[in-house]
């Protein structure tokens, strides 16, 4: 989103539109829907291409643009959140699931 205010927008207003946009907000209030982890453990099948087990980054970053809309630096951004490297060549289902929600929420 672009950071320039458009005329005659309450300030306020928008410093909390931009903070919403973000995409780690976007991906928090999205955690809090309904059958969140199904959806996305559904997801890691749907975009493991060769059926072996493992996201490649590619197929990674094909899915969070796609089924999160984030831009393909935030999906780096948010590996490096999850204390991973952007430069992961594939992840397994586990590594997968702790980028999107806490570990201490998976094992819960």
């Amino acid at each position: 989103m672009d950071a320039t205010k458009p005329q005659g927008l309450d300030a306020r207003l928008w410093s909390r539109l931009l903070e919403d946009s973000k995409p780690a907000n976007r991906l928090k209030r999205m955690s809090k829907l309904p059958n969140f982890r199904k959806k996305i453990v559904k997801a890691f099948g749907a975009y493991d291409r060769n059926n072996d087990g493992f996201l490649t980054r590619d197929e990674y970053i094909e899915l969070c643009e796609t089924e999160l809309g984030l831009a393909k630096i935030h999906s780096l951004d948010l590996l490096r959140g999850a204390d991973l490297p952007g430069t992961l060549r594939r992840m397994d289902l586990k590594t997968y699931v702790s980028v999107f929600i806490p570990t201490e929420e998976i094992e819960a």
